[in-house]
């Protein structure tokens, strides 16, 4: 019987993370995240099999080593920086703040290129999938969200790891 670190035997895991050894943090992170692909949506989930927006990126930190949990708000509000830097090899992120509720609800992650901009989310009912980043935040905006892009923040990141925020009060 061989540890297994969210569904997955820990032998693969530390040959795939030897392998990211080489990559840059933000490369790292991306490529972690695109394995979650065709995840189903799962409220309050965080693994292979399905996830949450937020459990996605917490999911794709822990396999980085950082071992995070926390909400969609929790992230945008404690792990990421203003400063939207995507286009300039940061990772971007994504915000959709719900005006009735008053904190963000939905977290999806920006991967930035040329030709079009995507973002990597989970949401019922498609579950972990790309969809075009200006067609997905325009029905958000058509729903009554707000539409903000951040840049996750490794150095709040490494800080937080260990915690978790917000989940008791979101999952009761």
């Amino acid at each position: 019987m061989h540890k297994e670190i969210l569904g997955v035997d820990v032998r693969h895991l530390t040959l795939f993370r030897s392998r990211l050894a080489t990559l840059g943090r933000e490369e790292q992170f991306k490529k972690i995240a695109t394995m979650f692909l065709g995840a189903g949506y799962k409220m309050g989930s965080e693994n292979f099999n399905d996830c949450d927006c937020s459990g996605l990126i917490c999911s794709s930190l822990r396999g980085m080593g950082y071992d995070i949990r926390i909400t969609a708000d929790g992230l945008i509000t404690k792990c990421c920086s203003d400063t939207y830097q995507a286009k300039d090899g940061g990772v971007g992120i994504v915000g959709l703040f719900d005006q009735k509720v008053g904190k963000y609800s939905h977290i999806g992650i920006i991967f930035h290129s040329p030709r079009k901009d995507t973002m990597l989310h989970s949401s019922y009912p498609l579950g972990v999938a790309f969809e075009d980043l200006t067609t997905a935040t325009k029905e958000y905006r058509e729903r009554g969200y707000r539409v903000d892009y951040f840049t996750l923040d490794f150095n709040k990141v490494e800080q937080l790891s260990g915690e978790t925020y917000g989940l008791d009060e979101d999952f009761k």
